[in-house]
């Protein structure tokens, strides 16, 4: 099965615990269970109120399963484009 951990990434981006926790459970079920588990971070700014709640209704497109593959979708061709480009 193909999972997906949505999760909020703050901007600026600091490591802490939160995000040691996404990085160790997306880690850890992949290596512990034969799911496919992708980290899907989404920017949300949370030092004022109106800035995370705007990120809070972004996360919130992103739970849909839809918006997902199509955000994968654009991911992929924009990664075969840059594989194709020449580098120099």
């Amino acid at each position: 099965m193909k999972i997906a951990i949505v999760a909020p990434s703050p901007v600026p981006f600091l490591i802490g615990g939160a995000e040691k926790l996404y990085w160790g459970l997306h880690r850890h079920m992949n290596q512990l269970t034969p799911h496919e588990v992708e980290l899907i971070k989404v920017p949300c700014r949370d030092q004022e109120f109106w800035p995370l709640m705007e990120g809070y209704l972004r996360f919130s497109y992103a739970a849909s399963l839809e918006t997902i593959r199509d955000a994968l979708a654009r991911i992929a061709a924009v990664s075969e484009r840059w594989a194709s480009a020449p580098v120099g």
